[in-house]
């Protein structure tokens, strides 16, 4: 089970992906990141 940083590090990397506004190929698709919450576990 991942613990809280490590799961704010990858929020914060999924931030910073969705925030180049990559395209996906050959459409005008915007590239949109994140992570799931599991039910029921408080996020902070």
């Amino acid at each position: 089970m991942p613990t809280k940083r490590e799961t704010r590090a990858v929020a914060e990397l999924c931030q910073s992906l969705t925030e180049t506004e990559t395209r996906y190929p050959g459409t005008e698709l915007i590239l949109r990141f994140g992570i799931k919450e599991r039910l029921g576990v408080d996020p902070n």
